[in-house]
């Protein structure tokens, strides 16, 4: 099957039955915010890059569809910036549970939580546990922490590189 999308909300219930009875019982749910980035980004940077490499990883894994990406995420250091949004870890974590269900009632049997920002990973990891027993024919999971990663990465080479933390 070669299909004509790899996104969720672009599917009908009709198509999605066919990807799963072809074998599509993998999703990737992207997890973005919608915060500052400083002075020259937009706020839906982490959502976009979410969705985008959960994307590029679905056509690589291949029969792996993706859900539409949770724009909003836990975002408490960057209420101070106007225009900035954040759930409550509670509401992070039902809402993690509500997707992880609907998706497993749906018939996937793989769900991927792909982090596009690091605030969620914390709340991802404290309430994976309890997802998994809920579901224990589906499997529940998610990317490593992606802040460590852009710590390692991002925050690291602009210093390397001699350029301040204020521009970067």
């Amino acid at each position: 099957m070669d299909p004509k999308t790899l996104q969720l909300e672009e599917l009908t219930a009709p198509e999605i039955e066919k990807y799963l009875e072809a074998g599509f019982n993998r999703v990737i749910v992207p997890l973005g915010a919608t915060e500052q980035h400083g002075p020259g980004l937009p706020q839906g940077v982490d959502t976009w890059h979410g969705r985008e490499t959960a994307l590029r990883a679905a056509h690589k894994l291949g029969r792996t569809l993706v859900a539409p990406a949770v724009n909003l995420g836990y975002s408490p250091e960057h209420m101070a910036f106007p225009g900035s949004l954040s759930l409550r870890r509670e509401t992070l974590a039902m809402l993690l549970e509500d997707i992880a269900g609907s998706l497993a009632r749906g018939g996937f049997t793989f769900i991927y939580f792909w982090f596009g920002h690091g605030g969620d990973w914390a709340v991802a990891k404290d309430c994976l546990p309890a997802l998994r027993e809920c579901w224990p024919e589906c499997r529940v999971t998610f990317t490593r922490d992606v802040g460590a990663y852009v710590a390692e990465t991002w925050d690291r080479y602009p210093a390397e590189e001699g350029i301040a933390p204020e521009v970067s």
